[in-house]
Parts: C-alpha cells; sequence; structure tokens
C-alpha cells in the first residue's frame, strides 16, 4: 500500500504545472501586445492612421526593435489652411492609403506590419524638434530596426523620407503614398479605393429624378411674373461684377484661405505685401469698387431723374461724398500693401 507523501506526489505536479502555465500566460510577449494595442488604435480609427501622442510615440516607437513598421505624417493644425502646403489634401490621400492597407492587410498573416499614424506640431513640438522637422510636409518610415531613443536627435535615414526629388506630383496621392510604402516594408496593396457618389447603384434613379424634378420646377418659375422683373436681372449683374472684381475665380483656382489665423490667436484678413492677398480682402476691394461704380452712375444717370432742386442738390452731394471716401479707402490700402507713396491733393 502506497504512503501517504506518494499519493499526494501527482496532485503536488498538477499543481505545479497550473502554477506554471499561469506564468506563462500571464507573462506574455511583449512584442505581441504592442502590435495588438496598435491594432486595436487602428481599428478604432476613421480611416486606419493613428493620432500618436509623445506617450504613444514613446511607448510604440521608442525601442531598439520593433516587429512592425511605423509611417508618419507630421501635420500642424495651423497650417492646415495654407494653399501652398496643401495639407488637407496630403492628409486626405495618407487617410486612403492607410484605409487600403488596413482593409487588405488588416487580418491574416500580414496584420501587424505596417501602421500608419500621424502627429501634430502642438501636441509633440519636441518630438518635431528631435526629428530636425522644420517644415512640411514631412512623411517618414521607420523601419522595425531603426533604434529611437528616448531623448536626443532622430536621424531618420533620406531614402526613409517622401521627398519632392521622387514623387514631384504634390499634394502626393495614395497610390504614391503607398508605392513608397511598399518599397520600404515589402507589403504593397493591390487597389486604393476612392469612394465616389458614381459608384452608387442608386445614382442613376436619382440622377433622373433630379432631372424630372428640376425641369418641373423650371418650367413653373418661367411662368411666373415675378421671375421676369428687371430688377432680378439687375441684382444679378451687379453679383457678378462684384465677385468678377473680388477675384473670386482666382480664389477658388488657387484655393486662397479667406482668413489666416494668427500665432496669437486673431484672426488676419489683410495680408501684408503686394505678393499675396486673402479672399475676404479681395471681396472687401470689389466691394469697394462696386461703391465707386455705384455712385458715378447715381451722378450721371439717377440725379438728373430728379424733379426737386433741392432733391438733386443732395443726391449729387450724397454720391460725391461716398466715390471720395471709397476712392480714398482704395488708395490707403494700396499704399499699405506696397509701401510706395502716393502724393495726395485732395485725399
Amino acid at each position: 500500500m502506497a504512503s501517504a507523501p506518494v499519493r499526494r506526489l501527482p496532485a503536488a505536479l498538477a499543481l505545479l504545472l497550473v502554477a506554471a502555465l499561469a506564468c506563462a500566460s500571464g507573462d506574455g510577449d511583449p512584442d505581441a501586445e504592442e502590435v495588438a494595442g496598435l491594432l486595436r488604435l487602428q481599428r478604432s480609427s476613421s480611416d486606419g492612421v493613428i493620432h500618436f501622442s509623445p506617450t504613444l510615440f514613446a511607448k510604440y516607437a521608442t525601442s531598439a526593435r520593433r516587429p512592425y513598421s511605423l509611417v508618419f505624417m507630421l501635420t500642424a493644425r495651423h497650417l492646415m489652411d495654407k494653399p501652398s502646403l496643401k495639407l488637407k489634401q496630403l492628409r486626405a490621400e495618407f487617410g486612403l492609403a492607410a484605409s487600403a492597407y488596413r482593409g487588405q492587410h488588416g487580418a491574416g498573416d500580414a496584420a501587424g506590419r505596417v501602421f500608419f499614424a500621424e502627429m501634430e506640431f502642438r501636441e509633440s513640438k519636441e518630438i518635431f524638434e528631435r526629428l530636425g522637422a522644420d517644415s512640411l510636409p514631412f512623411i517618414f518610415h521607420v523601419a522595425p530596426g531603426f533604434a529611437v531613443g528616448r531623448s536626443g536627435p532622430i536621424g531618420v535615414p533620406e531614402g526613409d523620407r517622401m521627398s519632392m526629388k521622387d514623387h514631384p506630383k504634390y499634394p502626393w496621392p495614395a497610390e504614391a503614398i503607398a508605392e513608397f510604402v511598399a518599397a520600404k516594408t515589402g507589403l504593397g496593396v493591390d487597389e486604393i479605393e476612392r469612394r465616389s457618389i458614381l459608384q452608387s447603384p442608386f445614382f442613376g434613379i436619382l440622377a433622373l429624378v433630379t432631372l424630372f424634378a428640376g425641369a418641373g420646377v423650371a418650367y413653373r418659375l418661367y411662368y411666373m411674373s415675378w421671375v421676369r422683373h428687371p430688377l432680378i436681372y439687375l441684382s444679378g449683374t451687379l453679383a457678378v461684377c462684384w465677385f468678377a472684381t473680388s477675384g473670386g475665380m482666382f480664389n477658388i483656382i488657387r484655393n486662397v484661405p479667406f482668413a489666416l489665423p494668427k500665432p496669437d490667436g486673431k484672426v488676419e484678413y489683410f495680408y501684408p505685401g503686394h505678393s499675396q492677398q486673402l479672399g475676404a480682402e479681395g471681396f472687401v476691394m470689389g466691394t469697394l469698387y462696386l461703391l465707386f461704380a455705384g455712385a458715378t452712375v447715381a451722378m450721371t444717370y439717377g440725379v438728373p431723374m430728379l424733379e426737386s432742386k433741392n432733391g438733386r442738390r443732395a443726391a449729387f452731394y450724397t454720391a460725391v461724398m461716398v466715390a471720395f471716401l471709397t476712392l480714398r479707402q482704395v488708395v490707403q490700402n494700396y499704399q499699405w500693401k506696397t509701401g510706395y507713396h502716393i502724393r495726395q491733393y485732395v485725399f
């Protein structure tokens, strides 16, 4: 008959095995935990681009080895509307590339190999300084074997940065960004999906409904008496004149911003210097031109039609004063922008 210690030996071995398994499961692979964390952040993002704060950068990027590649785009919230940088368009294309990678490589063996991320200047100013990022756009790749310390400069190789030399078409389309990522990581995408209403199965029905509804509305409007009133066409003519003299089409074609934010939080509507003009300034100048033209027309055609002598005199002096003040404001704005001195005899 076996002794009591011998009978307890299998139970003790079983307890030791359970404890060892528990320790092994609690002491998981740190690389796998990092990948799982990034995958969760990627899935929670609207377009697959993870917003990296300094804390996330220190957690997922500062290490000597990583089982994944990181593709960063640096942004600056106060420069997103600057027309020469076109950061909004670039950010949209970057999101399309990230969404394509998430859709095609978000599961399976390729999951967790590449992550797209962005960092904002004011939030991660210290990291910008470590990268030496003194200008935008700035898109770069952090390879798995590239060591990033918690302090000191981060010398990203030139070959791991997107450049105008290699990709002259700017803002860089999502296809060019995906090509850059594929060259650095060996992981590419087949096609980048660009959503369009033309691809909707209901587009044909919607187009027909819109066409017939528009024709019906146009038919009803054509036979309404107020549509043929001359004031409507006069107002339309003045609106076209105002829009043209304001440079409206130039603002649309060149994506000129209406105003620019200042570093102190205020908004700038008039840009100093003659090299550039904001949208607000153009519309103000167009309004001044229209006022001057209206005052001139009133003096020429409107005043003589008045029957009262005193009324003609009052209307004439009012029109002269409006034209005078308007022209004076235009000249002052010209002097302020160019710095040229114009001899003023009356103004």
